[in-house]
């Protein structure tokens, strides 16, 4: 979820820009300024990721706002400037700006803003998972997985099984606890230790450290996940050789 704060003096903007995005699903208005300074506050309580930020507002500035964020240390998001001013755009790029809608708003340009960013967002996400595993590959102890903009370092031992579930794959813990991760299952598999991890069927995979017994008759895995039994189902043609 993308969380917006939309920082403009006029009511009439912030409503209108609330307006458009109600229709896409993955966004979030988590709050709303009228002036720089109630912005720093609401900023500074919420952190967003993405704020939609009017240049020009009576006292400050949406650049004086910038400004004070940086000096503050609260500039890890990024601006959509939102003005019925073109010229402002050269000095709006200057200040890193994501984007730059001119009012009124278009509602295909912002789409097209929107894309943009969940690009960008998602090359940004995979590049810290990357970074996070160029780390930790010397002894492979971490396995980085990614879920709701967030980063998430696990021991490979706490994985009891995985299942594909389409483009995100879920995953089951030695505490019984579950979580969907936005990798697909191949993704995952190519940082998992194969002596411990087994593909037994095209879409799960189950770490043979938790496999209490095997049914042969049904093709039935049963495995300790938390405090209690659960049964995945093998491919098949699944060769119990290969446990």
């Amino acid at each position: 979820m993308i969380k917006i704060v939309v920082v403009d003096d006029e009511e009439k903007a912030r409503k209108s820009i609330s307006f458009l995005l109600k229709d896409f699903s993955d966004v979030e208005i988590v709050g709303e300024a009228s002036s720089a300074s109630e912005a720093v506050t609401v900023i500074e309580k919420i952190r967003p990721d993405l704020v939609f930020l009017d240049v020009v507002m009576p006292q400050q500035s949406g650049f004086d706002l910038l400004d004070k964020l940086l000096l503050l240390g609260l500039n890890d998001f990024d601006v959509i400037f939102l003005t019925a001013h073109e010229e402002f755009a050269i000095k709006a790029f200057k200040y890193a700006a994501f984007d730059y809608l001119l009012k009124p708003i278009d509602k295909q340009e912002l789409t097209e803003a929107l894309i943009r960013f969940r690009n960008k967002k998602k090359t940004d996400l995979e590049s810290r998972a990357e970074t996070l595993n160029s780390f930790f590959s010397d002894n492979k102890i971490r396995v980085s997985l990614y879920y709701d903009g967030c980063v998430m370092l696990i021991n490979p031992e706490e994985i009891v099984w995985l299942e594909a579930n389409r483009a995100h794959t879920k995953i089951w813990f030695n505490d019984g606890k579950e979580q969907i991760v936005s990798q697909n299952m191949g993704q995952i598999e190519t940082k998992l230790n194969p002596n411990y991890f087994i593909k037994v069927h095209k879409s799960r995979i189950i770490n043979k450290k938790y496999l209490l017994r095997f049914v042969r008759s049904d093709k039935t895995l049963v495995i300790k996940c938390g405090n209690e039994e659960v049964s995945v189902r093998a491919a098949t043609r699944f060769d119990m050789n290969q446990l």
